[in-house]
């Protein structure tokens, strides 16, 4: 919520939004909890500081808006995917790896990195770390799993490789699409 509020882009620099969860009802979180409310499968967070609402973390990694407001208040049960992590609004101001650890304890279940390899490894490694001590429990891990893997199940996705068309055979369907438009 809040996007329209902000002057900062936050592929550059995290934006600040000073409003508080009663102001956001008002106007932000009504197209969310109508997307909510007509089913709406999956939500992304954005990296936005509301420091009337959490000082300590943008939503994008605040137990307060992901998990109180979002998954508590609006009820939503679906996927939550957060903007990219190795965006301006993350990387210049906070440790992307303790970031996305933070959002996964905040109830995300897919973390966006946009590029960077290393920062995805570093990404993993600090999510595996954080598991293996205890930081997030793997029940946690375990409710994400199940929103995405029923997610893919509703819309038929799987793990396996898409046949590639032969090109000749594509451009060939083409043409006849077109003469058959006309």
């Amino acid at each position: 919520p809040g996007h329209g509020d902000t002057s900062v882009d936050s592929h550059l620099n995290l934006p600040v939004v000073n409003k508080t969860a009663a102001e956001l009802s008002k106007m932000e979180w009504v197209p969310f909890k109508a997307a909510i409310d007509a089913g709406a499968d999956s939500v992304m967070v954005a990296h936005i500081l509301f420091p009337k609402i959490d000082p300590d973390a943008p939503a994008s990694f605040s137990k307060v808006i992901i998990g109180q407001q979002l998954r508590g208040k609006l009820g939503f049960r679906g996927v939550v995917i957060t903007d990219s992590m190795a965006m301006g609004a993350i990387a210049k101001n906070y440790d992307i790896e303790d970031a996305s650890v933070r959002s996964v304890e905040a109830g995300s279940d897919i973390i966006l990195v946009s590029f960077g390899y290393e920062t995805v490894k570093k990404i993993e490694q600090a999510l595996l770390a954080s598991v293996k001590s205890g930081r997030i429990p793997e029940s946690r891990i375990d409710e994400s799993v199940t929103r995405i893997l029923t997610l893919k199940r509703k819309y038929g996705l799987s793990d396996r490789a898409l046949a590639v068309p032969k090109i000749k055979d594509l451009n060939a369907e083409i043409r006849s699409w077109r003469k058959a438009v006309g």
